[in-house]
């Protein structure tokens, strides 16, 4: 005689586990939802801080300019009262105006230098760009192929793409761009801080040329 008490019992039991099934396919959906929008934040704010980056590269540049500009017109100002300083009052070149001038280029050359760097800077292009249109039309179908050829339990029924799928393909399709910004701005940083230093030389050799000058005047 079968225990009929035993089939509700069987019955429960197999809907406990489709029930837990269940819950936990929501988590899942849940904690993917999470980490897909966790994903997408960290993916735009790496993206923005890249950006100004390079905005900050690109005001740097510009003071950079504007910097050798007023010490190239500082540095050329009193230049026609010195060499008739140092001259003879005739058209020949003096011993002493020849090392003015070798003073000079030592001054002038390293700024002339560090112009070319910080112009080569601004004129620098970002190579890796992000995909056309219809590259990033085809990635995303093959995604979604790629995806339905996958079967849950062999019943026919596709499985659907998750929403941390899709935010990794988002990341993927600007990867591509961030790091040719990336590229870009390391190696503007790099003409930039020799640029700097460049600078930084020649005003120190006026300087040093300067308080020269001055002493011998004073004599």
């Amino acid at each position: 005689m079968i225990d009929e008490s035993a089939v509700p019992l069987e019955a429960n039991g197999e809907g406990q586990c489709l029930g837990d099934e269940q819950d936990e396919r929501s988590d899942d959906r849940e904690y993917n939802k999470l980490l897909s929008e966790y994903l997408y934040r960290l993916a735009d704010k790496s993206y923005e801080t890249e950006e100004g980056r390079g905005r900050i590269l690109a005001d740097l540049s510009v003071q950079l300019l504007t910097c050798i500009t007023i010490l190239s017109v500082a540095f050329l100002t009193p230049a026609s009262f010195l060499f008739e300083c140092y001259g003879d009052g005739e058209s020949d070149i003096t011993p002493a105006q020849m090392r003015l001038a070798w003073m000079y280029a030592v001054v002038l050359i390293p700024l002339v230098i560090g112009l070319l760097l910080v112009l080569y800077a601004r004129v620098l292009k970002t190579m890796n760009v992000l995909s056309s249109p219809g590259a990033q039309m085809e990635y995303v179908q093959k995604l979604y192929d790629d995806r339905n050829s996958l079967r849950d339990d062999g019943s026919g029924k596709t499985e659907q793409l998750s929403e941390l799928e899709i935010a990794e393909s988002y990341c993927a399709g600007i990867e591509e761009k961030y790091q040719g910004m990336v590229n870009k701005h390391n190696k503007m940083w790099m003409l930039l801080r020799r640029s700097m230093y460049l600078i930084a030389g020649s005003c120190i050799a006026a300087l040093v040329f300067g308080l020269v000058l001055l002493f011998e005047l004073g004599q």
